[in-house]
């Protein structure tokens, strides 16, 4: 593995925690279009999963880009109720340009579902992960 793509990976992880993670713990997609029309096509695939895409930030002369995207339907008192969820939300996607394709990772939300056995936000941290995993897979099969 090269320095460049080490360090694509590292920035990736470090970006949604701060603990170790196992690959499980992520939600991946590679496709071969460029990182605009990623990103393009990504902010149309939130929209039509009912999430709002509340920040673009690209870094590195455009070969690494962080969106965090919302559910527009979320509750708006869940991190008065759970503000342990604070440090990650809203969800944060890194699309990252790496040999001519562009990788696509975020947190999978279940992930953080052992930090709150009894109930709590279980739900919610469910259908973000199915989310997530279908707004990933529909943009990398939108086609160049």
């Amino acid at each position: 593995m090269s320095r460049q793509h080490f360090s694509a990976l590292l920035f990736a992880l470090l970006l949604f925690t701060a603990s170790p993670l196992l690959a499980n713990n992520l939600i991946m997609v590679r496709t071969v279009l460029p990182l605009e029309q990623v990103a393009t096509g990504l902010k149309t695939v939130v929209a039509d999963h009912g999430y709002i895409v509340l920040d673009d930030k690209n870094f590195g002369e455009q070969r690494y880009s962080v969106v965090t995207v919302e559910n527009r339907t979320m509750n708006g008192d869940l991190l008065t109720r759970y503000p342990m969820l604070a440090p990650f939300l809203p969800w944060r996607i890194a699309l990252i340009v790496e040999n001519g394709t562009t990788l696509l990772v975020s947190l999978n939300p279940l992930y953080l579902e052992h930090h709150f056995p009894n109930s709590g936000p279980i739900d919610f941290l469910r259908q973000s992960s199915r989310d997530l995993r279908k707004i990933l897979l529909n943009v990398g099969e939108i086609k160049p």
